[in-house]
């Protein structure tokens, strides 16, 4: 590869956009086709790459148990990016996974899985799909009844009549909330696996994005305590399925001093990688070596930038450095600079 061809992928926009669940069920191909771009350019370095084994042998069956997982990192260290690269890498495990998506409510995880399934069995198998399909307007039904009934209590109004009202208002296109514990997202989770089984596949995996987004509106100890309960539920259950959770630090920080035992459970499958502890003073230089190495740019990938101007760029973009970086993301940043100056003046 040339460098003009690292060059254009080192100019992608650095800063990876969530999708919302709306976007998986509206238009899941745009999110396919921006998603799959970005995990392309993804280099797992340091332990990162033996976590992404130790979900797959859990998520895969060969590990006896459910799965939960997360990493964390700061602003820019890449937390995304790692997500994207487990949906990436599971495509060639045979693992159905559940593309990163940022939720408000939790009953839109339910949504995201079951858009996802939808899109994708659609198109490899139809009769399958449908059969996922039915067991999600079962989930919802069955929400519905009791959204209704809730209704009924409080208004004092006929079950009928408010159970009329609620189909009549869905049928119109008013979209509702439901209320989802993490034990009705892991029961349905547990039966759109059997029906994924069917289709060829050795398991599920939800992704899930930006649990700050959803404190915004639920709040840190609401979301904080979702993810304990999601966490704990795993931990007791059987099945080829399983979560894993992108965590801000200070949001774990924080949801820590609430729940000092949402750690211990989220790291219950020994897979919690930390990303400062890959992204060092030496992750300038790692990455750049492994972009030579993949991209094949041989003696010309090491007159792009000198020893000391990389180790520099290390030490800036160090997750040790916060006052004065976003980690990777700096990093990324001078690589795009220094690649267009020696693009144009072909000095180092």
């Amino acid at each position: 590869m040339w460098i003009q061809d690292l060059d254009l992928i080192l100019k992608q926009e650095p800063v990876i956009a969530t999708f919302p669940v709306s976007a998986l069920r509206e238009t899941p191909d745009s999110v396919e086709q921006f998603y799959s771009a970005h995990a392309k350019t993804h280099l797992s370095l340091g332990d990162t790459a033996q976590h992404v084994e130790t979900i797959f042998r859990w998520v895969g069956g060969q590990n006896s148990g459910a799965f939960i997982g997360a990493v964390v990192g700061n602003y820019g260290e890449g937390k995304t990016s790692f997500l994207l690269h487990v949906w990436e890498e599971s495509r060639a495990r045979n693992i159905f996974a559940i593309p990163p998506f940022e939720w408000v409510q939790f009953g839109a995880t339910v949504d995201a899985v079951a858009s996802w399934v939808d899109y994708v069995l659609s198109k490899t198998h139809p009769t399958l799909g449908r059969k996922a399909l039915h067991l999600y307007e079962a989930f919802r039904d069955k929400s519905l009844g009791q959204l209704g009934r809730e209704i009924a209590e409080r208004t004092g109004q006929d079950l009928d009549t408010v159970r009329e009202m609620l189909a009549a208002a869905e049928k119109a296109g008013t979209s509702f909330s439901m209320e989802v514990t993490p034990t009705k997202l892991l029961d349905y989770c547990a039966e759109v696996t059997e029906v994924l089984k069917e289709a060829g596949y050795a398991g599920l995996l939800v992704l899930l994005d930006e649990p700050e987004i959803a404190a915004k509106k639920l709040g840190r100890e609401k979301v904080a305590h979702l993810l304990f309960e999601l966490a704990d539920e795993l931990h007791r259950r059987d099945g080829d399925y399983g979560a894993f959770v992108s965590l801000p630090q200070n949001f774990l920080a924080d949801a820590q001093r609430r729940f000092a035992s949402l750690p211990p459970r989220l790291q219950a499958c020994k897979c919690f990688p930390r990303l400062r502890d890959v992204c060092g003073p030496a992750f300038a230089r790692d990455l750049w070596h492994r972009y030579i190495d993949r991209f094949e740019l041989g003696e010309e990938g090491l007159k792009v930038v000198s020893a000391a101007a990389l180790q520099a760029i290390g030490q800036v973009g160090s997750s040790e450095r916060t006052d004065i970086s976003y980690g990777p993301r700096t990093v990324v940043s001078a690589f795009n600079r220094m690649v267009f100056c020696y693009r144009n003046s072909g000095k180092t």
